[in-house]
This record gives C-alpha cells, sequence and structure tokens, in this order.
C-alpha cells in the first residue's frame, strides 16, 4: 500500500496560512494577522507591543527601587516607598515649624495653618514613583513651604526631572501648584494690608492704594481730564553772553 502523508501539526498550517489567516486579538477584539511572530499569537501586533512595553517599564521600575533598598513586588515595594517617602516629609516639616518659631513672627505661624487641595488623579502610571499620595505629600509640605520647589523634592528623593514631566502631564497636579501659589500671595496681601494701616507706612499704603483702584492713583491713568484753557508762557534769560567768538569754539563754524 502506498504510503499516506502525515497530516500537518497545527505549528505548520499555522506558518502556511500566516499571511492570509486572520485572528481575533485577545485583548482588543480586532481581527490581525499571525504574521513570523514566535510568542503572543493570541493578540495583535499593537497589543504586544503594548504589553512589551508595560513588562519593560515594570522591570525598570523595579529596579530603581531595589536600588533604593526595596524589594518584594512591585506594589510592595511602591507601598514601602511611600511610607519611607511620608516619614522623611513628616521629618521635613518638623524641622521647618521649627526654624519658624525661632524667627517668630506671626506671618510664619499663618503660613504653617494653610492646606492644600485634595488632589484626585484618576489614571496614574503604575510604574512611577511619584505615586498619586507622594504628589499630595508634596502639596501638604508645598503650600506651608512656598518657594521651596527644590528642597521639598531632594528631601522627598524625587527628582525635578520626574516633577516638570509630572507637572505637564496630570492638569490637576499642575493647578492644584497654583492654587498653593495663589494662597501664598493672599497670605502676602492680608499683610501687606494690615502694615499698611500704619500712617508711617506711606510707601506701602500708596502701592496698595494704585494695586487696589488704579484708574485714581496710577500715574498712568488717562481717564477723565480737565481743559484749564490756553496759555502762554516765555521763558526770558538774564545769563550775559561768554563773548567767546564762534571760530574759537571747538567745532565751530570759519570766521568771517
Amino acid at each position: 500500500m502506498p504510503a499516506t502523508k502525515k497530516p500537518l501539526r497545527k505549528k505548520e498550517i499555522d506558518a502556511i496560512e500566516a499571511p492570509i489567516k486572520k485572528r481575533i486579538c485577545e485583548l482588543c477584539g480586532h481581527n490581525y494577522q499571525l504574521g513570523k511572530r514566535e510568542l503572543n499569537k493570541k493578540m495583535c501586533e499593537r497589543c504586544h507591543r503594548d504589553k512589551e512595553s508595560v513588562s519593560g517599564k515594570n522591570g525598570y521600575a523595579r529596579l530603581r527601587l531595589e536600588k533604593k533598598g526595596f524589594t518584594g513586588t512591585l506594589s510592595q515595594q511602591m507601598s514601602d516607598y511611600e511610607a519611607s517617602v511620608e516619614a522623611g516629609a513628616n521629618e521635613l516639616l518638623a524641622a521647618y515649624v521649627d526654624t519658624m518659631k525661632a524667627f517668630g513672627s506671626t506671618s510664619n505661624e499663618t503660613l504653617l495653618t494653610l492646606n492644600p487641595p485634595e488632589l484626585i488623579i484618576l489614571e496614574h502610571e503604575a510604574t512611577n514613583e511619584f505615586t498619586p499620595y507622594l504628589k499630595q505629600i508634596f502639596l501638604n509640605l508645598y503650600v506651608k513651604m512656598p518657594r521651596q520647589v527644590l528642597l521639598i523634592l531632594e528631601h522627598l528623593g524625587i527628582s525635578e526631572h520626574r516633577y516638570q514631566m509630572d507637572m505637564n502631564k496630570y492638569d490637576t497636579f499642575r493647578d492644584a501648584i497654583k492654587y498653593c501659589d495663589r494662597k501664598h500671595v493672599e497670605l502676602l496681601e492680608i499683610v501687606s494690608y494690615h502694615n499698611a494701616l500704619n500712617p508711617k507706612a506711606t510707601s506701602e499704603r500708596i502701592f496698595l492704594m494704585k494695586a487696589g483702584d488704579p484708574a485714581r492713583y496710577r500715574e498712568s491713568y488717562k481717564g477723565d481730564t480737565f481743559n484749564l484753557g490756553q496759555m502762554n508762557i516765555t521763558v526770558s534769560s538774564n545769563i550775559p553772553s561768554l563773548g567767546i567768538p564762534k571760530n574759537k569754539i571747538s567745532g565751530g563754524g570759519k570766521a568771517k
């Protein structure tokens, strides 16, 4: 009897049908061609790349946290890292409070009572160590320590590059920082206003008057003007002539 041909195995069928055979991606549900991929054949090329990207980011995040002394799964590393940063934030705030007490200014005591807005970020990268919780801790410090961004970031172990990236990426975080800045300005305005009530604080009082009602107090005001009529003014001099001939003066004309 002639030898019967063995049926092709699934791997061989896939190799033949790959250029034309359509499959359904398990992640996004779209049709795709198998192509030449040896791994992740159950998902399309786009989902395959996204999965590899997430896997790579997870690996880099774990490696960064391991260098900082945190081990375990990525979620456990993040949790331990947040606890460590929070402890550092409390130490920084305690030292700052002691410094403000040393100055003994009542305005500093008012500054320490300020609270930031509650930060809400619905979608955040799981591999970003500057988590929403740590962003909230940053705001808690920044609202009491205005204009000290670099000091806070250095103490929390957050790079300025990461801070700037997240400022641009998360609108709610950027808006929260602007809100803290407005609170700082309002506090300065209150202090300035109370100082201006002192009869001797003329300069500060004039400044606030110009800012509060520029139409009345600014020099550049171009509102109502009053016509005082035409006025002719003649200016004469009683200074005698120096008696120096024109040709004797440097750069003068020729003598006639």
